[in-house]
């Protein structure tokens, strides 16, 4: 997806608060792509943005992933667009299962 401005540079794309996650790294794509021609670079730097400029939900999600292994592109998009189609106000005030019955 190209941008409006070609030199604008990718440290620049961040994620606001409203935006889908989804949007966010489409843009991030657009900007990255038209700077860089190494696919695997491209990647990389798509994939370190994506986690730095991430909106402050999304740096939750992302910070809550495993750390066994590195998080992928595509890890993070399906983690943060499943938990911020829930409520995103009422995801950080879980307080465990709901519906069980105590002993």
């Amino acid at each position: 997806m190209p941008t409006k401005d070609p030199r604008q540079s990718y440290i620049t794309i961040k994620q606001s608060p409203s935006e889908p996650f989804l949007e966010f790294i489409d843009r991030l794509r657009g900007v990255v792509e038209n700077q860089t021609e190494d696919q695997e670079l491209q990647q990389r730097l798509i994939l370190e943005v994506a986690q730095s400029n991430a909106s402050d939900v999304c740096k939750r999600i992302i910070l809550g992933l495993p750390v066994s292994s590195p998080p992928t592109l595509d890890l993070l998009i399906e983690t943060c667009t499943k938990q911020v189609i829930m409520d995103p106000d009422e995801q950080w005030k879980w307080s465990g299962p709901r519906g069980q019955i105590a002993a």
